[in-house]
């Protein structure tokens, strides 16, 4: 019984590493397809008796033309910018981590070790709800 609880622990543990993080469109069908029975295992989903958990995290299909629409604006005003010449070297740090430690390109953008460097926001998810709202 103690090696099956452990084989358990061991399953549980690599499973979590491919839990995704964001957010899942709020369409049964598209739930279970992603995760059958909708465990909460691998999708950030949790289905209870007669409805998902609070904390799932559910995004409508309105919310979702909402992202869409304004990731392409991001998209676009990204491009104007690279098509004019504006390309500014302003990684983005969480915490300690910084993507210049393992940047091929460190030595050619003149940014090493981190000159400028953007914040990580812990309130963007809040912001995208905002966001969504308006859209």
């Amino acid at each position: 019984r103690r090696y099956a609880d452990d084989i358990s622990t061991e399953a549980a543990a690599e499973n979590s590493t491919y839990k995704m993080k964001g957010v899942v469109l709020e369409d049964d069908d598209v739930i279970n397809a992603m995760e059958s029975g909708a465990n909460g295992e691998f999708i950030p989903v949790k289905a209870g008796k007669s409805a998902y958990y609070a904390y799932s995290k559910l995004i409508s299909d309105d919310e979702l033309k909402a992202l869409r629409k304004y990731s392409e604006d991001i998209i676009a005003d990204t491009a104007k910018k690279i098509t004019d010449g504006k390309v500014e070297a302003e990684p983005l740090v969480k915490g300690k981590h910084t993507p210049c430690s393992y940047c091929d390109y460190k030595s050619v953008c003149g940014n090493y070790p981190n000159i400028t460097s953007r914040s990580y926001d812990p309130d963007a998810e809040e912001k995208m709800r905002e966001i969504l709202v308006k859209e």
